[in-house]
C-alpha cells in the first residue's frame, strides 16, 4: 500500500506535531508573562471606552446608524475621510514599484 512519497514524511509529521504543541505552550506562557508585566490580567475589551476627543468629533455627525450587535443608535463616521488616505498611499506604493510614471492613472 502506497501512503507517502518518502519515508521521512512520517518523521516530519511527528516532529511538526511536537513542535506545534511546544510552540503553543510557550506562547501561552509568554502571553501570560506579558499580561502580568503590563498589569492587564483581568482585562475585558468591553471595559475600554472611546476617547473623549473621538466622541467630540462624533457629536457633529448628523447621520446615524443602528449597530446590529448591540441594537443601539450610533453616529456614522464618514467613509471618505477614513478611506482616501489609505487608498492614495496604496496607489502611490504600487505605482512606484511597478515602474509606471503616473501614479494616479487607472
Amino acid at each position: 500500500m502506497y501512503l507517502f512519497d518518502n519515508d521521512a514524511t512520517v518523521y516530519f509529521a511527528i516532529f511538526v506535531s511536537f513542535w506545534a504543541a511546544l510552540f503553543l505552550e510557550f506562547w501561552r506562557r509568554y502571553s501570560s508573562e506579558i499580561a502580568h508585566r503590563w498589569d492587564v490580567m483581568g482585562y475585558q475589551p468591553e471595559e475600554e471606552h472611546p476617547r473623549p476627543e473621538y466622541l467630540a468629533q462624533l457629536r457633529n455627525v448628523e447621520e446615524k446608524t443602528v449597530n446590529f450587535v448591540t441594537q443601539t443608535t450610533e453616529p456614522k463616521a464618514g467613509q471618505i475621510k477614513r478611506g482616501i488616505a489609505p487608498w492614495l498611499i496604496c496607489r502611490v506604493f504600487f505605482r512606484c514599484h511597478s515602474g509606471r510614471s503616473s501614479f494616479l492613472a487607472l
